[in-house]
């Protein structure tokens, strides 16, 4: 449903910058419910895993009055909403029409910033003048997006990426917002400190602490007190309870590199079972390869994540001798070092002669496993240019396993050795 966007107050001046935020409206459930009507009017929860420890990634608006929300426990969702329909994620479907939407958005500006896959900044300073134009314009990205794909975007508009984005999430779904920095100011003042993007819980609690309540409280909080108790980000806490900000919109095709690329898996149960356990690491660390190659990455520093049952982590990475994007090249890294953390362990309880503790920890089993790649340098995109044959061969076969995937499916092309760990 439309709703009216909050209007301006008489002699307020116009925006000095105008900055888009588009939101898509709950949009792996839509996506899911556009493919299969069965699941129209239904309560939907997509989740990584539908089973055991999975969490809910996103919930259809049918499925919110129950109480279901984006990062809970599916088994606390299968509790508030028993007859709902939850369906595992299909990444390849979200990437297709997230990509769709950029088009649509790059049509009405030059410079977009997708931010996540559902959502995107646009700078539209001079291009666009007055509320009503405003508004104009992102009613009509709204209609290309509910024609065209048959989704819905809320949109939210401010002076700074800021403002623009909450005031995306004020009306949903569909929902229009135009905010300047006193509209934010009369709308979120009052509102408790965790409704800020970027506050968190632990954040709050310590806001809290200091007697800081409510978003008017952090705005008018002295400076010295954030930066003692927040470090560096104190102060910027202090600017977006005003809601400024001034920060830029970055077009993707201007965007740093990324640092790492990585894959965690929270397993169904504690697993003890070291084949299992290094049937996950390979399908992890494909995964991982496939998404740098993707990306056009090779990388030379691989890091493995160990989560036991007690939520006891452990962390260690390795700097190889040359850079790697292929699957096997990293899951033998991260094979090594799963092994070495799984030792040092054991070796700790020994040395501390705690036979209860070493008889807890080899039985207690792994809950979450981590696999990432670092030390990033972009790839050559000629396999011809490799220097040795058995290379460039290496390179062609996994790029035509790649356009495989790409055409049929993630599961179309599996590797032995992580078929033992899809239930």
């Amino acid at each position: 449903m439309r709703v009216e966007p909050v209007s301006r107050s008489p002699g307020e001046p116009s925006l000095r910058r105008v900055v888009f935020h588009v939101d898509m409206d709950a949009f792996f459930a839509s996506v899911e419910q556009l493919f299969n009507p069965r699941l129209r009017g239904r309560p939907v929860m997509v989740c990584g895993s539908t089973q055991g420890r999975g969490v809910v990634a996103t919930a259809s608006y049918e499925a919110r009055p129950f109480g279901v929300r984006c990062g809970m426990p599916v088994a606390e969702a299968r509790r508030l909403c028993p007859h709902g329909e939850f369906v595992e994620g299909d990444p390849t479907k979200y990437i297709h029409l997230s990509l769709e939407v950029l088009d649509i958005l790059r049509s009405a500006s030059p410079t977009v910033e997708p931010f996540s896959i559902d959502e995107a900044f646009l700078e539209l300073t001079g291009q666009v003048r007055g509320r009503p134009g405003m508004l104009a314009l992102a009613s009509r990205i709204q209609r290309r997006i509910r024609d065209e794909l048959r989704l819905t975007a809320s949109v939210g508009i401010g002076p700074n990426k800021f403002v623009a984005k909450m005031a995306s999430g004020v009306h949903k779904p569909e929902g229009l917002t135009c905010f300047s920095e006193a509209d934010f100011r009369r709308h979120f003042g009052p509102q408790p400190v965790q409704e800020l993007w970027g506050v968190g819980e632990a954040t709050a609690k310590a806001m809290n602490a200091l007697g800081i309540l409510t978003v008017n409280q952090l705005a008018a909080a002295p400076r010295e007190i954030l930066s003692a108790t927040f470090g560096v980000v104190g102060p910027g806490l202090k600017l977006v309870a005003r809601g400024e900000d001034d920060s830029p919109v970055v077009p993707y095709d201007q965007s740093p590199d990324a640092k790492s690329i990585g894959h965690e898996h929270t397993l169904a149960r504690d697993e003890a079972d070291p084949e299992r356990l290094h049937a996950h690491l390979l399908r992890l660390s494909d995964q991982v390869a496939r998404r740098a190659r993707a990306q056009g990455f090779a990388g030379r520093v691989v890091s493995v994540k160990v989560r036991q049952g007690d939520f006891t982590t452990r962390q260690g990475q390795q700097r190889l001798g040359s850079w790697v994007s292929g699957g096997l090249e990293i899951y033998r890294a991260a094979a090594a070092l799963f092994r070495r953390l799984q030792e040092a362990e054991v070796n700790t309880a020994t040395e501390a002669r705690d036979v209860s503790s070493l008889a807890s920890r080899r039985h207690r089993g792994v809950r979450l496993l981590g696999v990432s790649l670092s030390e990033l340098t972009r790839m050559s995109p000629d396999p011809q240019q490799l220097l040795f044959p058995v290379e460039r061969r290496s390179r062609i076969m996994i790029e035509a396993v790649d356009a495989l995937r790409d055409r049929l499916g993630e599961d179309v092309l599996v590797r032995a050795g992580a078929m033992i760990c899809r239930d």
